[in-house]
């Protein structure tokens, strides 16, 4: 849960230029697409 929380915030203030998170865990899915539709459109 921290790890989605963590890439929310980063997405938000547009901290960093790309994440690259490797994992089977389909919790992290919903992190994700919310880190794309903020800070990464075109990843």
């Amino acid at each position: 849960m921290r790890i989605g929380l963590d890439i929310g915030s980063l997405a938000h203030d547009r901290v960093v230029e790309r994440a690259i998170l490797v994992t089977a865990d389909t919790d992290m899915i919903p992190a994700m697409k919310l880190g794309r539709r903020i800070a990464w459109p075109t990843l």
